[in-house]
């Protein structure tokens, strides 16, 4: 017996955001953008991926159960995106280690002193490292894993006033600093090459670590 060929790690977080909740139809599947993306979403994480996922379906919404189109318009998807500017922060973030945080809930995770995010992502970004974009407190964060730039995710931060329970600070767990500054600044750069890649915006914009 052929052994099962392994899933894409895009394909795998393309098939784990978007909604399997019947509340809106544009979350329920997978959209083929006409320029080659492939994206999903939750309402309140995307990822965006470099696919050959569903070709054929370009335009239209595709729902992974059925692998069969949905019948309407998926969302403005590009305009949540936030682009880099001169407030632009980039950070390291090391989850190998992290475990089991997206179980707890009713708590926040923080990133950095302002940013706070739901445990529910956290099954997302444990067990691999990513550098974070983020533009302010309630901006949207790009996260991109480094060793597999053919996605990348767009995360809504937790409003302060949304939390019941007492945050949870993994900043001493996650941060990675035995980066050069070189290697920091080559991997900020590649976020921001793949989000503009996959975008459809300018090739470059420079950022600095």
């Amino acid at each position: 017996m052929k052994n099962k060929r392994k899933e894409r790690i895009e394909v795998t977080y393309l098939k784990r955001t978007y909604t399997k909740l019947d509340m809106r139809h544009s979350f329920n599947g997978v959209f083929v953008d006409k320029l080659g993306s492939r994206v999903s979403t939750d309402g309140r994480v995307m990822t965006v991926a470099k696919s050959d996922l569903y070709e054929g379906f370009e335009g239209k919404i595709v729902n992974p159960k059925t692998n069969q189109p949905i019948e309407t318009e998926f969302v403005d998807w590009k305009q949540v995106i936030p682009s880099v500017n001169d407030d632009s922060i980039f950070v390291q973030k090391n989850f190998l280690s992290v475990k089991g945080f997206s179980k707890i809930e009713g708590f926040g995770i923080h990133i950095t002193n302002e940013i706070i995010i739901s445990p529910t992502y956290m099954d997302l970004l444990e067990g691999r490292e990513w550098v974070l974009m983020i533009n302010g407190k309630n901006s949207p964060i790009i996260a991109l894993d480094p060793t597999s730039p053919s996605f990348f995710l767009v995360i809504m931060p937790m409003r302060f006033d949304s939390m019941e329970k007492t945050s949870i600070d993994l900043r001493d767990l996650t941060e990675r600093s035995c980066l050069t500054v070189e290697e920091l600044e080559a991997r900020n750069n590649l976020l921001i090459d793949t989000v503009n890649e996959l975008t459809g915006r300018p090739k470059r914009e420079l950022a600095s670590a």
